[in-house]
């Protein structure tokens, strides 16, 4: 849900309400549907990554198993134990919120955060549901309602490649007014969260580029977020949590950021500024901090598998995890966000898939996408016989910022006795159309 104040938003509600209507779903813990089986043999005890088949938020494990969805109290973070049950009535997306589609007949993917939790089917049909966090005898409301205006769109669907072939890389992210509460902006100043930011993020088959989606905004897979490297790096695994983005390179590299459609600068109903020195009031300084390269595990025998969670308030509060090996002893390594070293847990359970061995990427600020276009054009004024040329070296309309070179009379305009060279900084804003992934 894209960040708007109490007063702003009223009106937003109260005409989705009277657009959607009120449904109540089943409980998550509901009697058994008859057919429904008892819990699959191969249920762990505890989630510790979250994968396309199982995940968790702070309150509850939940694993995909024969196209049911079954849950549990997250032990770790509760301390509370209980037996595995099949979510709501039959443990898929159900009730009289499913009104653009279907009820799915095979779910492929799940992902959950904070309140929020989503399901994908195999005709790549999303659906969501946005009460996770309540008691096991609350409601539990699923929709496949997608889009603009104020989650009353049509729905949304998998476009990132062949389901079948590719699978579907994406993680759901939920920072929420009651949990993560507030964010950082350039200045690092911390601003509320307002109602709260909820967003899909995905990667593409090849792992360059990252997706992401707000179900406040138009239903398509239109916006994008530079990647680390400036968009070259080439990621295996994205895993997200409250707007913070983590993921991991062959070569077990590992970045870190935070990113979304409000802290970005798009929210026209928001306040930015690239110039601000004090940021403490209602605007925010942009442009965000960039991603962080995260130190290397020690040994470097990681996976693929990795993990971020929100465990308390503002940008800190963020856990980092890793498959992998220390010594002949497997399980994951993990640390907070802003932490310099890796603490090993021993799991004694076989790893994922196979260690990572590929180069590890160099160190750099200086990057070079092949994308980047150079453009060129004239400056002018009124009253001024001489134009200025500008000319944009390395222009990409993801990934800001490009670097601007001035010339007047075709000569370099200096500064100190060198080439001045500035920043050009650039940010999308709200589009209210559904429209194409750009090539």
């Amino acid at each position: 849900m894209i960040n708007l104040s109490p007063r702003r938003l009223h009106g937003a509600l109260l005409g989705a309400a009277l657009l959607a209507g009120c449904c109540t779903g089943p409980a998550m813990v509901a009697p058994p549907a008859e057919g429904v089986p008892a819990p699959p043999a191969d249920l762990p005890d505890a989630v510790r990554f979250r994968t396309p088949t199982e995940t968790f938020n702070e309150r509850y494990y939940l694993a995909l198993r024969d196209d049911r969805i079954w849950f549990k109290p997250n032990h770790e973070r509760t301390g509370e134990r209980g037996a595995w049950r099949v979510l709501g009535h039959s443990g898929r997306p159900e009730g009289c919120g499913l009104t653009r589609a279907a009820p799915p007949r095979r779910l492929v993917a799940i992902a959950a955060d904070g309140v929020h939790l989503t399901a994908l089917a195999a005709d790549g049909v999303f659906y969501r549901a946005v009460n996770l966090r309540r008691d096991g005898d609350a409601p539990l409301t699923w929709t496949d309602a997608w889009g603009w205006f104020a989650a009353t769109g049509p729905g949304l669907r998998w476009e990132l490649g062949d389901l079948a072939v590719d699978g579907a890389r994406f993680d759901v992210s939920d920072s929420h007014m009651f949990d993560v509460k507030e964010v950082g902006d350039g200045n690092g100043a911390t601003h509320s969260v307002g109602l709260g930011v909820a967003h899909l993020y995905a990667l593409d088959p090849s792992g360059t580029r990252i997706f992401y989606n707000d179900w406040w905004l138009p239903a398509d897979w239109s916006r994008q977020t530079c990647g680390p490297q400036r968009g070259t790096f080439e990621a295996l695994t994205l895993s997200a949590s409250a707007s913070t983005l983590f993921v991991v390179g062959r070569g077990g590299e590992l970045y870190t950021r935070l990113t979304d459609f409000d802290a970005g600068g798009e929210n026209p109903l928001l306040s930015y500024s690239f110039v601000a020195p004090d940021t403490r009031d209602d605007t925010r300084r942009l442009p965000l901090p960039p991603w962080r390269r995260q130190p290397p595990v020690p040994g470097g025998l990681t996976t693929a598998r990795i993990t971020i969670f929100q465990d308390g308030v503002g940008d800190a509060a963020r856990t980092l995890r890793v498959e992998g090996r220390q010594g002949d002893r497997d399980g994951y390594f993990e640390k907070r966000i802003f932490d310099a070293a890796w603490v090993f847990h021993e799991t004694g359970e076989p790893l994922s898939g196979p260690l990572l061995d590929g180069p590890a990427a160099p160190e750099s600020d200086e990057w070079a996408n092949p994308e980047d276009r150079r453009l060129v054009g004239t400056l002018t004024r009124d009253g001024v016989d001489e134009a200025l040329t500008v000319e944009l070296l390395d222009f990409h309309p993801v990934c800001s910022p490009a670097r601007l070179r001035v010339r007047r009379g075709g000569v370099p305009v200096t500064q100190g006795g060198r080439e001045l060279i500035l920043a050009f900084h650039h940010v999308h804003t709200l589009v209210r159309r559904v429209r194409p992934i750009e090539p």
